[in-house]
């Protein structure tokens, strides 16, 4: 232990009340500036202390580790590789790129702030991280594994993220949406809302309302660093109170920032919109408007508006959401409240489920008009589209045009908050930060979710997490430096997680066979639905194929796409609970004959995509005997799947989504290498609808009542 970097807890003394840290200007400090608490007990003892963990011996140990330091060399290898204008990673951002002219070029915990209360000074609390940053910038030194070699190991901050009101507050010491400039990225100035019955708010439309002089938004201007920090300045160096209450509320600027100490930062293209953020309020707001709770802008109308959903309507689609969780698989994401009850237990994750995969369904045919369903699936379109691990330099010129047109479009339904503005900078903030699904604050929440679990006093609680958080922090750094990812013990979970109890067939490399398994004798038609595309599949007689078709095969209960791709189950190789979510569908892909119904002409086979059931996963070893032109060769072993597919029906009164009236009747066995996803179902309005994750939002229905195919219909 005496050989581990040194990684000891900070303490500073604090306000009792949460105020400040006593650090930087306020360390002589005895009494708290913002609430005139003593610092300092009878005894001399401070009276509250909060802890910081330094974030350079943890550099350090990533360093020590031989993996770890493998790790870190990510960046060297994969900085500028894509192609100009591309986005693929954090590396292809403009922020990024700019500051590799500047300086040579996993989430780590600092500590928490105690309560109860939030912090009126936010810097001194991060006075510590950044007199850290300071110290990496100059450079400190460092051992690599890799290299074997001591070395100047240098780290610079570059972006911080979070939600709205801690960006604003705790990073860039902004006023808010309270400001006339409220906005972090443009000088917009905000106007009052002249909707009737409306709260006399401040919000931030691109098209002006009458009275207010107008302002240039093609292209949308933009807040610079030189002119951000001199507005800071200036409020900073206001007189008078009244003076900097003044000046902050025209600049939307409280003073300078901590972090303007750190020349690595830009303000304010570093603190960009987090996005899942601004879905999470974005789907709020929307769904308050559609239901009519949206600042009451429609009390006392004497008409429904065109974006409003009638209230039997949207009772319906809470039920229909809230039902859909047992057959909607768990891959998709966390089980869904009704919308329509209570939404306070909906996290972000819950909402972006919401609006990209239900909404576009339950919503078809709700609103008093189609331009609105429209401009739903607009939206629907370019959050998938954000989303996408690749944006090419045309991806991001529709994605500009698109959220600019989208907003303008929103504008005339509707005031448009701080919230809603930020949309409109998305795209801007991808090019300066990277893609979307490389920094947002995901990790963030689930982390904070496990700090509450680790709360053990009701007492003392933040003394309890300080001391968790600092063991936890000191174990990633005996984990990194000693190489032992692999060697601490796995918790015992379900045999299905656990790989001895799983399976991958040679030449099926991309599929993992999963617990629980058994062996079957098929039946008569199970064999000869065998036979069929055996015989298909090689081009012999199933006469010849019957005869050397083993008696039993080995099933199993469920299969995996990729390492950590999608799970699927079959229908009767599982015993399914109560609660259970259905992963039994899926999407297929088949090679079919354009030409089968004219036999005249030569065939002609083009790729199709099924949708159905999977009945059996099984794998089937035939033996060497020359009937499949194997003779000489090792046995042919094949992983197959029976599936009963559902029958599609286009309806010119559905549009351009696909209907599914009923399955097919007859069983089919594939290959399992040609089931690409699994898929979810919706039941609204008497069809069930199929959900997709691949390639954006993908849409099917089918019949009024699901057919269930017990054991007696697949010949058990």
């Amino acid at each position: 232990m005496k050989e581990l970097p040194a990684f000891c807890p900070v303490f500073n003394n604090c306000c009792r009340n949460s105020c400040c840290n006593f650090v930087g200007d306020l360390k002589d400090e005895i009494q708290c500036p913002y609430c005139n608490t003593d610092r300092y007990q009878e005894d001399g003892r401070a009276y509250a202390q909060s802890q910081y963990l330094p974030i350079i011996p943890r550099l350090r140990a990533a360093c020590i580790g031989w993996r770890t330091a493998k790790l870190n060399r990510y960046r060297s290898k994969n900085h500028f590789s894509s192609p100009p204008g591309h986005i693929n990673d954090t590396y292809d951002s403009n922020l990024y790129r700019e500051r590799c002219k500047q300086f040579d070029d996993k989430g780590l915990s600092l500590g928490i702030i105690p309560g109860p209360n939030p912090p009126k000074d936010y810097a001194s609390f991060w006075f510590p991280f950044v007199e850290e940053m300071e110290m990496l910038a100059e450079g400190v030194k460092a051992y690599d594994a890799v290299d074997e070699d001591m070395f100047d190991l240098h780290a610079y901050m570059l972006e911080g993220l979070g939600d709205i009101p801690t960006v604003s507050k705790a990073l860039i010491n902004m006023k808010g949406h309270n400001a006339y400039c409220p906005c972090r990225d443009c000088p917009l100035r905000a106007v009052r809302s002249n909707t009737p019955g409306a709260p006399k708010t401040l919000y931030i439309p691109l098209q002006r309302p009458a009275g207010y002089p107008s302002q240039n938004t093609d292209p949308l201007p933009r807040r610079t660093h030189s002119e951000f920090l001199r507005q800071a300045n200036e409020v900073q160096l206001a007189p008078t109170k009244a003076a900097k209450d003044a000046l902050a509320t025209k600049y939307g600027i409280n003073g300078v920032s901590v972090f303007a100490r750190l020349h690595s930062v830009d303000f304010p293209r570093s603190f960009p919109w987090d996005f899942m953020h601004q879905l999470e309020n974005l789907i709020q707001n929307l769904q308050q408007l559609w239901s009519g709770k949206f600042k009451q802008i429609d009390v006392g109308s004497s008409h429904m508006p065109p974006y409003r959903i009638s209230d039997h309507d949207w009772a319906e689609i809470g039920k229909a959401t809230k039902a859909a969780n047992a057959t909607v698989p768990a891959a998709f994401g966390r089980p869904l409240d009704n919308t329509a009850d209570d939404t306070k237990y909906f996290t972000a994750e819950s909402y972006i489920i919401w609006l990209t995969l239900f909404a576009p369904i339950l919503l078809r045919g709700r609103f008093q008009s189609a331009e609105v369903y429209e401009h739903l699936l607009w939206l629907v379109n370019l959050i998938n589209h954000c989303l996408a691990f690749s944006l090419s330099g045309a991806d991001m010129e529709q994605q500009e045009a698109g959220w600019m047109e989208w907003y303008k479009d929103y504008e005339r339904l509707s005031t448009c908050p701080l919230t809603m503005h930020s949309v409109i900078h998305i795209p801007q903030n991808i090019r300066d930060s990277g893609p979307k699904w490389a920094n947002w604050c995901f990790q963030m929440e689930r982390y904070c979710g496990h700090l509450v679990r680790m709360i053990a006093s009701r007492q003392h609680p933040y003394s309890g997490l300080n001391h968790r958080i600092f063991e936890a922090e000191a174990l990633k750094i005996v984990i990194d430096q000693f190489d032992l990812q692999d060697r601490l013990p796995a918790p015992h979970g379900h045999p299905s997680e656990n790989p001895a109890f799983n399976k991958i067939v040679p030449g099926y490399e991309d599929y993992t066979l999963v617990f629980p398994h058994s062996t079957i004798t098929p039946s008569n038609d199970l064999r000869n639905r065998i036979g069929t595309h055996l015989s298909t599949r090689y081009g012999i007689d199933r006469k010849h194929i019957m005869p050397v078709l083993p008696a039993t095969v080995e099933q199993w209960g469920k299969a995996r796409i990729g390492g950590f791709g999608d799970l699927f189950r079959s229908h009767l190789g599982n015993s399914q609970g109560k609660r259970s979510r259905d992963a039994t569908f899926v999407r297929y892909e088949l090679l079919v004959d354009k030409h089968m119904n004219n036999r005249r002409l030569p065939p002609e086979f083009v790729p199709t995509i099924f949708y159905g059931q999977v009945q059996r996963i099984f794998v089937l070893v035939i033996p060497s005997n020359g009937t499949l032109g194997t003779q000489a060769q090792p046995a042919t072993t094949l992983v197959l799947a029976d599936i009963c597919p559902v029958d599609t029906d286009n309806d010119a009164s559905s549009g351009p989504i696909p209907r599914f009236k009923r399955f097919k009747g007859r069983l089919e066995v594939i290959d399992i290498s040609c089931i690409h996803s699994v898929v979810g179902r919706i039941f609204d309005r008497g069809a069930w609808h199929v959900i997709e994750r691949p390639g954006g939002i993908k849409h099917a229905l089918f019949s009024a009542e699901e057919e269930d195919l017990s054991d007696a219909d697949v010949d058990e």
